[in-house]
């Protein structure tokens, strides 16, 4: 356990390290469109054990990023343990179309996705899980009362030694 005086880590990000996907990970590819036109790229990974999926996790790469790039599969092999995964190319990026405007318009992205799977899921939660560009919707208004069916976004920070991070 490391400590700096303010708080202490108990882990190593090497402690979670993700396993390749196994040899029959083949998500299933999807065409999603925005309400502004883009066509956007996903990968679509139903639950991969023998429960009923309770969850679909819609999951955003970060700048430069794709679903089919080997450390975003490993992520959406794992989270596949728990529920569906939806990952998506966001606009410029991989095999989607429009232009990248580095987290101002990524939001619609997102938002075709998680649209897509209320319009044909059977009514579990959705959870957006985003890296870098990908956690986006951070940037939208976030002072409205809370409603039932509304999204809940935690968006935590860190420092250590000089290190800041947004987790």
């Amino acid at each position: 356990m490391a400590q700096n005086g303010r708080m202490a880590l108990t882990h190593r990000s090497s402690d979670f390290a993700l396993d390749s996907p196994p040899g029959d990970f083949l998500p299933q590819e999807i065409e999603l469109r925005t309400i502004d036109g883009v066509w956007i790229n996903a990968g679509w990974v139903p639950i991969r054990s023998m429960e009923e999926s309770r969850a679909t996790f819609v999951l955003a790469h970060g700048f430069t990023g794709s679903w089919r790039e080997p450390r975003v599969q490993a992520v959406m092999a794992h989270l596949a343990r728990f529920g569906n995964v939806l990952a998506i190319d966001q606009r410029g990026h991989g095999r989607s179309t429009g232009l990248c405007t580095i987290g101002m318009d990524e939001v619609l992205d997102v938002d075709a996705a998680v649209e897509h799977v209320r319009r044909t899921s059977r009514g579990e939660a959705v959870v957006t899980v985003g890296f870098s560009m990908g956690g986006s919707l951070h940037y939208t208004d976030n002072d409205a009362k809370m409603k039932d069916g509304d999204l809940v976004l935690i968006d935590a920070g860190c420092e250590f030694q000089g290190y800041a991070a947004d987790i």
